[in-house]
């Protein structure tokens, strides 16, 4: 699950920088679309240590609540009052049947313990892989309005430039 996170931050990175060299280098003479680039690494960058910082949280908060589960300590207690009854049995029999039933408890908890914990890390990934694409989502949006916004003002000053470049020239009237 990290190493995903850390693949598709760094893709978010990657395509970031790709648009940000675009537009930095048509934009050379900006000094205020340079700070706008600044800003925009600095947010991406949070945002990327914030993603990084909830999946950390989620993590440990998963943990903690498997460790803590009354279910579990419940099982605990179970299991642990099935190996005193087994002890203090004195017949072979009676050792035997209650070996046999603690393995089939055992078994059985287990089994619901691992179906608890697939169905509790399931739950977890949909909701982090549902944060992430919302958050991949808004990303692009930003991206494509800076971008946008970037493209307009090269345009502008593409429309600045070409004017005073033809009256250097002496190619207007």
């Amino acid at each position: 699950m990290a190493s995903s996170n850390r693949v598709l931050a760094l893709v978010i990175a990657v395509v970031l920088a790709v648009v940000l060299a675009v537009a930095a280098a048509e934009m050379e003479a900006e000094e205020s679309l340079q700070d706008t680039v600044k800003t925009l690494k600095g947010q991406v960058s949070a945002l990327l240590e914030r993603r990084q910082e909830d999946y950390r949280l989620l993590e440990q908060s998963l943990r903690n609540t498997l460790e803590k589960s009354s279910e579990l300590a419940a099982l605990k207690t179970d299991l642990d009052k099935l190996r005193q009854d087994v002890r203090t049995s004195t017949a072979r029999k009676n050792d035997q049947l209650a070996a046999q039933w603690v393995t089939a408890s055992v078994s059985e908890l287990r089994a619901e313990l691992l179906e608890l914990a697939r169905a509790h890390n399931e739950s977890a990934e949909r909701a982090a892989r549902n944060d992430l694409r919302t958050q991949a989502r808004q990303d692009v949006v930003s991206l494509r309005a800076a971008h946008q916004l970037a493209a307009k003002k090269c345009a502008e000053t593409r429309q600045q430039v070409s004017p005073t470049t033809m009256q250097d020239d002496g190619l207007t009237a």
